[in-house]
């Protein structure tokens, strides 16, 4: 069987995106098996590391916030680069 055919279709291939604290970041652009990086906000995640924003971040996830009266809780995020296939 072709290896770029799957049921008469061609081949597509994706770009991988993470989410996740500081080191998780780090640790797959590393590796080289991720294009984007969404960083989480907790800041003590990654033994505090994660205080700080990663530098090849694409998407900056703050503190939780709350609207609508104090009842709903939402982790604005911002773009900082190409956020790839992630809306925001």
């Amino acid at each position: 069987m072709n290896s770029q055919i799957h049921r008469g279709l061609p081949a597509q291939s994706y770009e991988i995106g993470v989410y996740g604290g500081y080191d998780t970041l780090q640790w797959c652009y590393e590796q080289e098996i991720t294009s984007f990086y969404w960083q989480a906000s907790p800041p003590d995640w990654s033994g505090g590391r994660n205080a700080t924003q990663w530098p090849h971040v694409n998407i900056v996830q703050s503190l939780p916030v709350y609207i609508c009266n104090g009842e709903l809780q939402v982790d604005p995020d911002t773009g900082v680069t190409d956020p790839g296939g992630w809306k925001i």
